[in-house]
C-alpha cells in the first residue's frame, strides 16, 4: 500500500463528510446512492489506513477518526432510512453532527478543509 495514496484517500473522504451537504453530494457521481457512498467510502478508507498505518496515527487522531465512523454506524439500520437521503445529508441534525465530527478529525490530522463554506 502506498502511504501517500492511503492518506490522500482518507483525507478526501473526510473532506466530503466535513463539507456542507450540497458540496459533499456534488463531489460524488450522480449514478450512485450518494448518502451511502459518503459513509461507505469513508469507512473503507479508514479501515485501510488503520490496517496499514495505525502505528503512525497519534491517539487523538485515531479517536477523532473513529468517532466519525461510530456516528455513521449509529445511523445505520432499516429503521433509520430517513437519514440516508440527499435531503437528510443537507438538512438533518444527525448529518450536521457528522460534519462537526469530521471537521474535528480534519483538525486532529492537521488537514485544512478544502471548501470555503463552513
Amino acid at each position: 500500500m502506498n502511504r501517500e495514496r492511503v492518506f490522500a484517500e482518507l483525507s478526501s473522504t473526510l473532506q466530503r463528510l466535513a463539507a456542507p451537504g450540497e458540496i459533499a453530494l456534488a463531489r460524488l457521481p450522480k449514478n450512485c446512492h450518494r448518502p451511502d457512498e459518503l459513509a461507505l467510502e469513508y469507512e473503507q478508507s479508514l479501515r485501510v489506513a488503520i490496517a496499514n498505518y495505525e502505528s503512525e496515527l497519534p491517539e487523538a487522531s485515531k479517536v477523532a477518526l473513529c468517532r466519525v465512523d461510530a456516528e455513521l454506524e449509529s445511523m445505520s439500520g432499516s429503521q433509520q432510512n430517513e437519514l440516508w437521503t440527499e435531503e437528510a445529508v443537507c438538512h438533518n441534525p444527525k448529518w450536521a453532527e457528522i460534519r462537526l465530527l469530521a471537521r474535528a478529525a480534519l483538525d486532529a490530522m492537521n488537514w485544512k478543509p478544502d471548501y470555503d463554506d463552513c
